[in-house]
């Protein structure tokens, strides 16, 4: 049976599947070139994130299905926010490497994801993968809301690097996707 088949809808994993739904419109939104509705629709997603995990952990409702749920989410709030980029702030594409190298990290992982596991998302749910996620989330806040910091975007691009490598690490030593491995040196002590 495939894992979608036994999701247990709780939540957090409804707040997940909101958040899967709810791709298409900001995507059509974004193509369509409104930029304020899609910047407010997706800060309702950045904080559905946030309380996906915080309700999932403090309430003990998490699931293997629903972190797997939980990391497609984010594969598709990553693939929209490159969007948002791309069609209302272009400019950070030339900003430094910074950009350009967490895009190339974050396709190499999604790369060793399809290839190994047959599946877009592993569900590391890494400490530093999270750290990204807030840092980044503040800054297309941010960048929505008040315009471009080169400060933050400097230090959402670095944490997110970091916890890329990690994910990559982890994936290509795998045989199976290790779900909730929290950092790369607790996933190697775990598999001792």
């Amino acid at each position: 049976m495939a894992w979608y088949k036994t999701i247990k809808w709780n939540i957090p994993n409804v707040l997940s599947a909101y958040r899967l739904a709810s791709f298409p419109i900001l995507l059509c939104l974004a193509l369509l070139g409104h930029e304020q509705i899609f910047a407010i629709l997706f800060c309702v997603n950045l904080v559905t994130d946030i309380a996906d995990g915080f309700i999932a952990r403090r309430f003990n409702m998490q699931t293997p299905e629903g972190a797997i749920l939980d990391s497609m989410a984010d594969f598709g709030s990553y693939i929209l926010a490159f969007v948002g980029i791309i069609k209302f702030h272009s400019f950070l594409l030339t900003e430094g490497y910074g950009l350009n190298i967490f895009i190339g990290l974050f396709i190499f992982e999604m790369i060793i994801a399809l290839v190994k596991f047959k599946r877009p998302a592993i569900g590391l749910h890494l400490y530093s993968a999270k750290i990204a996620g807030y840092a980044q989330g503040i800054f297309f806040f941010f960048l929505f809301a008040f315009g471009y910091n080169k400060y933050l975007f400097t230090l959402a691009m670095t944490i997110g690097d970091y916890a890329l490598v990690e994910g990559i690490i982890i994936a290509l030593h795998a045989k199976t996707p290790p779900l909730n491995a929290k950092t790369v040196f607790n996933y190697f002590k775990i598999i001792k």
